[in-house]
């Protein structure tokens, strides 16, 4: 056996493995991650760039996590979702897209001053709008979230290996 394949073919098992890892709750890195973008004092766009191994299920649930965060660092309680999408884009090293006012994509480049890096690959964006509000949620809002609650609940799934269904 030749000696000179066997460490060619570890590495190529450690890249394939690397691309079968699912993208993981962090901020924008390599083109994968979350970015806001501030629209007005209480308005936020959040972007969740994932790998085609992570589940989309999972990315919603990072940009809802990423808001609850967002909500609760700017002194708000709740939140209220008025605009959401995926878009399902490819992408490649050579090619960025922007989203929203993002710009995810290996190309690096600005968008809505959110740095992009450069080298990384993502296959779709989960976008959302939201609206942060002090006070009780209220109740008779299926858009509206109370922050507390679902920061509880995400972080704790994730630490469980799961999603929230």
């Amino acid at each position: 056996m030749n000696p000179l394949r066997l460490p060619g073919a570890a590495l190529a098992v450690a890249i394939l493995s690397a691309c079968a890892t699912a993208t993981p709750y962090q901020p924008l890195k390599g083109g994968e991650g979350y970015a806001e973008q501030k629209l007005e004092a209480n308005r936020y766009r959040i972007a969740f760039a994932a790998n085609s191994a992570t589940p989309r299920q999972k990315a919603q649930d990072y940009v809802l996590l990423r808001a609850a965060e967002l909500t609760l660092e700017q002194g708000y309680d709740y939140f209220v979702l008025t605009g959401q999408s995926t878009g399902a884009e490819p992408r490649s090293s050579a090619f960025s897209v922007g989203v929203g006012g993002f710009s995810f994509g290996g190309s690096g480049g600005v968008g809505a001053g959110v740095g992009v890096g450069s080298g990384g690959s993502s296959d779709f964006t989960q976008v959302a709008d939201i609206v942060m509000f002090k006070g009780a949620k209220p109740e008779n809002d299926p858009n509206a979230f109370d922050a507390h609650a679902v920061k509880d609940n995400l972080e704790g799934a994730m630490k469980k290996g799961g999603t929230s269904s």
